[in-house]
């Protein structure tokens, strides 16, 4: 191998590591966490004008509610940008389908869930509606709600989140998917190898050449 394609060879080398490396700088690790009632005291904010403010790093949210309560929550540390968050709402642990409607048997709980970007809530019916929730335990289809808030890409800053129970005779879960809200930690790259300076290149050309010259005449 001649002295040029071994400094080829070394900075081909070279640059796949570094490339290697910044790609990795670049991934991150995605770090997710969930909150529930006891990470903040034991319940969340009743109050809108004062939510309960929750930063980066968690994907999902917990809680569960009953009849009459509010639920204010302010995710401060979103992405700008379109993303989309998922809520579901599930029966209280321990009930289970009754197959109709059953006098003292019957479960049923359900709600109003209100979202707002551009400022604070005023009151627990100032912001927009994401739609109403409910669940049921007349039939196993009917023990779970899902809805879906759709962030378009003009967002940006603080969203603000109301969860208005409004009937029900047991208490409601609920579990908020909000990916984007995960936090991405950097890694620092290994250092990258250093290639070797181009007078070392050509001695180990030189000693080499000098290694093959020797094997011949030694063959001879």
């Amino acid at each position: 191998m001649t002295g040029a394609a071994v400094a080829g060879v070394g900075l081909r080398i070279w640059v796949r590591a570094g490339m290697a490396a910044l790609a990795v700088a670049l991934a991150g690790v995605v770090q997710a966490a969930t909150l529930s009632p006891a990470d903040v005291g034991g319940a969340y904010s009743d109050s809108y004008a004062s939510p309960t403010q929750i930063g980066t790093g968690y994907d999902t949210i917990l809680g569960t509610a009953t009849n009459g309560q509010s639920i204010a929550l302010e995710l401060t540390g979103l992405p700008a940008g379109a993303q989309t968050l998922t809520f579901t709402f599930t029966a209280a642990p321990g009930v289970t389908p009754q197959g109709v409607a059953n006098g003292w048997a019957y479960y049923g709980a359900g709600g109003s869930l209100l979202y707002s970007t551009g400022s604070a809530f005023t009151g627990p019916w100032s912001g927009a509606s994401v739609g109403g929730f409910g669940i049921a335990n007349t039939t196993a289809d009917t023990m779970t709600n899902v809805l879906t808030l759709t962030l378009d890409s003009t967002f940006s800053g603080a969203l603000y989140l109301g969860l208005n129970m409004t009937y029900g005779n047991t208490p409601i879960a609920y579990s908020i998917g909000v990916p984007s809200n995960a936090a991405v930690t950097a890694i620092t790259p290994p250092p990258a190898p250093v290639p070797l300076p181009p007078g070392a290149l050509m001695l180990a050309s030189v000693l080499g050449g000098l290694w093959l010259i020797r094997r011949r005449r030694s063959a001879a």
